[in-house]
């Protein structure tokens, strides 16, 4: 059903739900994931349904603790994520020290990775995502780093897919598109020097937006001892669900 709200309204709907989050997620982690996990869904679906998204889900998460790959569009691509998978995240250091979404992202038991320092950076990120793994929860990062247009997929980086070899869990592919009238809808990415504000001033008025998410079959990395293989292979199912000939693309 389209968005009939006014962009004011949504945003109004949006900073109250954010205040919401960042008071009940410290609460629901206390009381263990019994709670925690069906509270972090609640929430990142009623934002999609804040903001008019009609989301579509092929296939699903797969059981046990994993690494999750996935393409960066968007911001958007977390709370789409986060409404099916229990999965903790890993973003970039400085989302943490961004106002109310830091604050969001700490308390939600998001992992941090430093940029700019590539090897020790790296280096911790492989051990707590490791840790998270053999602690049985699930992780999800972006080996893009960075956001695209969403037409295509960018190559894969390697490194940190050694925390999966590490922890012996498997690697998820997972696919995300944001369908337009023709090709990605251009309100949905958020790449070059777009802000928030940016973001939100596109999406707001939209009485309907569309997202669809691709959980694809897991790789094995049992025995494997090459991280570059599994980026590479896990980059080659992501980008077969998002880069679709013409015709298909014109049927969806």
């Amino acid at each position: 059903m389209p968005n009939i709200l006014r962009p004011s309204a949504r945003f109004a709907l949006l900073l109250v739900h954010a205040l919401v989050g960042l008071v009940l997620a410290p609460l629901a982690r206390r009381r263990g994931q019994a709670l925690h996990w069906p509270l972090i869904h609640w929430w990142h679906r009623r934002v999609l349904r804040i903001l008019g998204v009609q989301l579509r889900v092929h296939g699903r998460p797969a059981l046990g603790p994993v690494l999750m790959v996935a393409n960066h569009v968007s911001w958007l691509d977390i709370p789409t994520i986060g409404s099916q998978a229990p999965v903790v995240f890993l973003s970039k250091a400085e989302v943490g020290q961004w106002w109310l979404v830091g604050r969001l992202a700490r308390r939600a038991g998001t992992l941090f990775i430093e940029r700019g320092d590539r090897r020790h950076g790296s280096a911790g990120a492989i051990r707590r995502i490791a840790a998270s793994l053999q602690a049985g929860r699930s992780v999800i990062l972006f080996p893009e780093a960075t956001t695209t247009d969403g037409e295509d997929v960018r190559r894969f980086h390697a490194r940190l897919f050694q925390a999966a070899i590490d922890a012996g869990a498997a690697v998820q592919p997972v696919a995300l598109r944001y369908p337009g009238d023709e090709g990605v809808d251009p309100r949905i990415p958020f790449i070059d020097d777009d802000t928030l504000a940016d973001s939100l001033r596109r999406m707001l008025p939209a009485r309907r937006l569309r997202a669809e998410i691709h959980f694809l079959e897991p790789i094995e990395t049992a025995g494997s001892d090459s991280r570059d293989a599994l980026a590479a292979a896990a980059h080659q199912r992501v980008r077969a669900a998002v880069v679709r000939p013409a015709e298909t693309r014109d049927a969806h």
